[in-house]
């Protein structure tokens, strides 16, 4: 015990001397106190007094500059001996582990090539990937077409045997108006944006395909062109049936261009007062459904008789959108009215009965809302409920800032991606 006191006390007496000097670390000479400063003399045995500190930048780059003077050093990668023209300045500074810029250089070439290799592969499996969906979306394509021209052929010599005419019905006004809408993901109308209430369905049909020709890359003068990128497409406004009531979706394009981008047009066709709840199909299609409806439209006798709506009259179409955690379901249309006040009347009943919003918060923004003439109305946790007011037989149209964009979206800023393809 004693023996190993006496050490201690030794090692304390080398480096700490007395209570007002130090040893010095490095030039192992005891100094004053003064000589270190306050962080150095909390050091104890590794104080370094400020003269050695002082001279520490220079020992460094001297003893830099006795390495990069080396005339010669090995490689650690070729293991071969060069001049110092052969390394960097950073890797003269090394003591050991140098490497020379050529096997820098080649390790670069490499990394590189891997890269465009990993690049080629990944774009090779992605060609693929396109090529069988391009195929199996001009197949479902194909079908699709052929079964709404086999119901469309059908209603036409229905209409030819009791002396009617397509060009007839086209033009024919009824109390059926007809909706144009869109969404895109391409440009600033993201969607879904309303272009235009209609009072025939020629008068839709001609504002879709104008719409669509703005929207989209690769549709011009009523017809596709061809496209690289193009996975997906769908034209169907030549077997347009008039006097279906429901929503359709006969436009659409989708390209693979820096992610999914992809543009739909849809057709909706409502009773003016009526309180719906209509899918406006921009996601799903639903060209079954309205095949169908075409079967049956001359035997139900789906148009009201002929009436007459005034070109500048203004209709308020109410809209509503139900959020999902990841994704959106497709927009609802609620019904359109002259009458602003039924209108409103339809937004606060759907609001109360499926958005659960309290007959209280309704009431407290009555004020808000009467006073709204395109915008959102009423907002929750899971959707939310629009009106928006357009001239009818005015066309809302395309890029140029004219379209209405649907406010039932205000509340995410943006709807989120929807992905459209056939189902």
């Amino acid at each position: 015990m004693r023996r190993k006191t006496w050490l201690c006390s030794f090692t304390s007496l080398a480096r700490v001397v007395d209570k007002d000097h130090r040893m010095c670390f490095v030039c192992k000479v005891a100094k004053s106190l003064d000589c270190f400063s306050k962080n150095q003399r909390k050091k104890d045995e590794n104080a370094k007094c400020m003269d050695c500190i002082g001279k520490l930048p220079a020992l460094l780059a001297a003893k830099n500059k006795a390495m990069e003077d080396l005339e010669e050093r090995i490689c650690v990668n070729c293991n071969i001996v060069k001049k110092k023209e052969n390394f960097g300045i950073k890797e003269r500074k090394k003591k050991k582990a140098s490497v020379c810029m050529s096997c820098k250089e080649d390790t670069k070439v490499k990394i590189r090539e891997q890269q465009r290799m990993k690049r080629e592969e990944a774009a090779k499996e992605h060609a693929e990937v396109i090529k069988i969906a391009v195929k199996e979306n001009a197949e479902k394509e194909a079908s699709a077409i052929q079964k709404m021209k086999d119901a469309y052929e059908q209603y036409i010599t229905k209409l030819e045997a009791s002396g009617g005419s397509i060009e007839k019905e086209m033009t024919k006004q009824t109390d059926l108006l007809y909706i144009v809408t869109s969404i895109s993901t391409r440009g600033n109308a993201f969607g879904p944006c309303l272009h235009g209430i209609y009072t025939t369905c020629q008068k839709a049909q001609e504002a879709a395909r104008k719409t669509f020709e703005k929207l989209s890359e690769s549709y011009r003068d009523g017809d596709f062109v061809s496209q690289e990128n193009r996975v997906a497409k769908c034209d169907m406004t030549n077997f347009l049936i008039p006097g279906v009531e429901g929503a359709f979706r006969p436009l659409f394009e989708v390209l693979d261009k820096h992610g999914q981008d992809c543009t739909a047009i849809a057709i909706s066709a409502a009773r003016l007062g009526n309180d719906i709840q209509q899918r406006i199909s921009f996601v799903e299609d639903t060209s079954s459904a309205w095949i169908k409806a075409g079967y049956n439209v001359l035997s139900e006798d789906s148009s009201a008789g002929s009436t007459n709506n005034d070109s500048n009259s203004k209709i308020h179409a109410i809209f509503s959108l139900t959020y999902f955690e990841n994704w959106d379901e497709d927009v609802d249309l609620l019904g359109i009215y002259k009458d602003r006040e039924a209108a409103m009347n339809r937004a606060r009943v759907y609001a109360k009965d499926f958005i659960e919003i309290d007959e209280e918060q309704i009431d407290n923004s009555y004020e808000y809302i009467s006073r709204v003439t395109n915008g959102l109305l009423f907002v929750e946790d899971g959707g939310s409920v629009s009106i928006e007011t357009a001239t009818l037989d005015e066309e809302h149209g395309g890029v140029d800032g004219k379209e209405i964009e649907l406010s039932i979206t205000d509340i995410n800023s943006v709807w989120q991606d929807p992905e459209v393809k056939w189902y």
